[in-house]
């Protein structure tokens, strides 16, 4: 059983202030706190169910709660019973990938975490987030990531500063951009820096300054535009 202060603070973390605040975040659901426990993340805590104990071991504290406490903490309308709490890793590294994958003011978490999903498919090991983007330990990005946020290498930066940089280092940068170059397999250079900008407004006028060029998927419908998800696995299966 937990205490009201336990409780409490657990069912804090499905705000990003918190979240920021106490540097963890939880994750719901069988497949992704295992998948949180083969990776490099660091897991806390494991709360499961009376219905639901788990054959997993590790360092970490494992406690069977209620079902009511799991309702009250879990961000989810029919909760599971299990969950874990993760400390969120720190987001600076040495970027060794030729592609890389930048997402800017990308506000809907399910196309976030789809993207995500979509890069560990195509093997792109580095993402970059704007700082406007939403937050990549929102539950919504994590459950639709489907476990992929753990093997992707993501940083939240000044998007324009930190492309600025890695053009200086030889990175050719490529927006998707409705007026853009046709996509075939051979018009984005191996290594570069692939920009998705929202549906809604696009690449930002700063971003745009510094793309060497932009590709489209050539449209034969009607429809007025491609979700942004969507679109990046397009992209990405051409890259790739």
């Amino acid at each position: 059983m937990l205490s009201k202060r336990e409780l409490k603070f657990l069912r804090s973390l499905r705000q990003k202030k918190f979240r920021n605040e106490h540097g963890e975040f939880l994750v719901e659901g069988t497949k992704l706190v295992q998948e949180a426990i083969d990776s490099d993340f660091e897991v806390e805590a494991v709360y499961h169910g009376q219905s639901q104990i788990p054959p997993i071991s590790g360092s970490f504290a494992v406690q069977e709660v209620s079902q009511n406490e799991l309702s009250q903490i879990s961000s989810m309308k029919n909760p599971p019973g299990i969950m874990a709490l993760v400390k969120i890793p720190d987001e600076s590294f040495e970027i060794s990938s030729d592609k890389i994958l930048a997402v800017e003011n990308i506000n809907d978490p399910g196309n976030l975490g789809t993207i995500l999903r979509i890069a560990d498919w195509f093997g792109i090991e580095t993402v970059l987030c704007s700082e406007e983007t939403v937050d990549e330990f929102n539950p919504k990005v994590i459950q639709s990531s489907m476990g992929s946020i753990f093997r992707t290498r993501l940083a939240r930066v000044d998007l324009t500063e930190k492309i600025e940089k890695l053009k200086k280092t030889g990175y050719s940068i490529v927006g998707a951009e409705m007026r853009g170059d046709k996509l075939n397999r051979d018009v984005i250079p191996q290594k570069a820096v692939l920009v998705m900008g929202s549906e809604s407004h696009g690449i930002s006028s700063e971003i745009q300054k510094l793309l060497d060029f932009s590709v489209t998927i050539e449209k034969r419908g009607g429809a007025e535009s491609l979700n942004v998800a969507v679109a990046t696995g397009i992209i990405l299966s051409y890259w790739v």
